[in-house]
Parts: structure tokens; C-alpha cells; sequence
């Protein structure tokens, strides 16, 4: 289920969210409970001009067109309520690696 979820929002994202303010979003999480009526989104931005919390809030605003065109596409009896969040889990890999590399030098 959750691997579907995140190929329809990636769609979505891709097609119908304009995301000229935000930049490229990644789906890097796709928490579905054991209901399957909730769904926790993991979000990453590249090349973001503003904030990635304030990139957060213009998904949310966005969070019911998003989740009627989910509706429209998922092959379940329900659609889950959708809720994004700032995955910074790239960023902390990044820094890692970083890290790893200076001890190298």
C-alpha cells in the first residue's frame, strides 16, 4: 500500500502541484497505519528557495486536492487522511558522509 501511495503522490507532484516556489520534492517516507486511514509523508527538497518547514505548510495548503486525486487512483476501500512532514534524514546522511570523508583526508 505504501509503495503505492508513493507513486501516485509522485505523480501528482510531478504533474499537478506547482512546485516553482518549493523546488524538487522527494517523497523519501511513506508511513501507512495498520488501518490504513492515515498516511505520514516524509518530504526533502532540492534546490528549495525558502524554508523547508515553509515549503511543508504550501503542501499542506495544498493537502485536500492531494488527497482527492489520491481517491481517484488508490485500490483501496478508504482514502487515508494525509499528513507531510520535513524528512531532514538526507541532510544527516549528507553530513555523515561529509564527516567520514574529512576523516579520510
Amino acid at each position: 500500500m505504501s509503495d503505492e501511495i508513493k507513486t501516485i503522490l509522485s505523480d501528482i507532484f510531478l504533474k499537478d502541484l506547482p512546485t516553482n516556489k518549493i523546488g524538487i520534492v522527494t517523497i523519501t517516507k511513506v508511513d501507512v497505519s495498520s488501518d490504513l486511514r492515515t498516511v505520514k509523508i516524509g518530504l526533502s527538497f532540492l534546490s528549495n528557495s525558502i524554508d523547508e518547514n515553509d515549503a511543508v505548510s504550501l503542501i499542506n495548503i495544498s493537502k485536500k486536492p492531494i488527497r482527492y486525486k489520491l481517491g481517484k487512483r488508490i485500490q483501496s476501500k478508504y482514502v487515508p487522511d494525509i499528513s507531510f512532514f520535513y524528512d531532514d534524514s538526507l541532510k544527516k546522511v549528507d553530513h555523515i558522509d561529509r564527516k567520514i570523508k574529512d576523516l579520510k583526508k
